[in-house]
């Protein structure tokens, strides 16, 4: 019975090492080059914490992850951005305590307005990264129709951006106010 059961033993590590000579493993599950989702970064201050004053600009890149490990996909360049500004909720104050604190809202605001496509700069030289300037206030407040709101103190802008060959989309709040 010990002979028959090492028999055994030595048949299993042959067919497993003959897996493993491709390079791969008998456990791998596969080579999964998919973009699960979409996480957007800024090098701000503090890092991940996504501020900008009225007026101002903020750099944000996007970075495809795949898998259950979020391996980064490195010179992934295929994804489109849009931006709108939110009529309320909340953002994120600081990365540290998960704090959030809610956006400043146009009162009497009808509709979401899109962030004017001039204000959505795709770098030359990483295509998945964009520079957002931010409208004033003043300007932000001329995007909402009729009725006219009242101009809030700040205001928060919705960031995505689109991997356009695997169809999904991560997206931010981004706080606009003299605070940032």
């Amino acid at each position: 019975m010990r002979r028959l059961m090492v028999s055994f033993l030595a048949a299993g590590s042959v067919v497993l090492l003959s897996a493993c000579g491709q390079g791969g493993s008998a456990f791998n599950a596969g080579n999964n080059t998919k973009v699960d989702h979409v996480q957007l970064e800024t090098s701000g201050q503090p890092p991940g914490v996504f501020k900008v004053v009225p007026g101002g600009f903020i750099t944000v890149s996007a970075i495809g992850l795949r898998g259950s490990q979020n391996v980064p996909e490195t010179g992934d360049i295929n994804y489109t951005f849009d931006a709108s500004i939110s009529p309320g909720g909340q953002l994120f104050d600081n990365t540290i305590s998960g704090q959030q604190t809610a956006c400043g809202a146009f009162t009497g605001s009808t509709g979401t307005p899109v962030v004017p496509a001039a204000n959505l700069v795709v770098s030359a030289t990483s295509p998945n990264t964009v520079v957002l300037v931010a409208p004033t206030i003043a300007a932000a407040n001329a995007l909402f129709s009729v009725p006219a709101p009242a101009a809030p103190a700040s205001y928060c802008i919705l960031l995505n951006a689109h991997h356009v060959i695997d169809g999904v989309t991560g997206s931010t709040v981004i706080d606009v106010s003299n605070n940032a």
